[in-house]
């Protein structure tokens, strides 16, 4: 008879101290959360940014003209494919800045127009 009550308390016990080591955590829930935080999966661009251009500058980028230096002066910036491309920055149809510049995936690259 004892022995019918010792042998289940003794099962009891020791399922009770191994879910407390993790073994049986499946069955009790997980043992530690994940935590995921937002990435930016856009990953096919790179950016560009202009400082000290003025406001009626005209932008160029590989030829086409993309607007004017207003748009990007306070702290906007250009989304471009990465790579290699050509700026061009005009003042009162006189070209002031033609410089290549590369672009890596995700980086910015400022461009000081003096």
């Amino acid at each position: 008879m004892i022995r019918n009550i010792v042998r289940p308390g003794v099962c009891l016990v020791g399922i009770l101290l191994l879910s407390g080591c993790g073994l049986f955590a499946p069955l009790f829930g997980p043992v530690s959360q994940t935590t995921t935080s937002n990435v930016d999966q856009n990953k096919d661009e790179g950016y560009i940014r202009f400082s000290n251009i003025g406001s009626h500058a005209e932008i160029f980028l590989d030829g086409t003209a993309i607007g004017t230096g207003d748009t990007y002066r306070s702290g906007g910036q250009l989304s471009v494919t990465p790579g290699t491309h050509e700026v061009e920055i005009r003042e009162a149809g006189t070209t002031r800045l033609k410089q290549k510049v590369f672009i890596g995936t995700g980086s910015t690259r400022t461009i000081d127009v003096r």
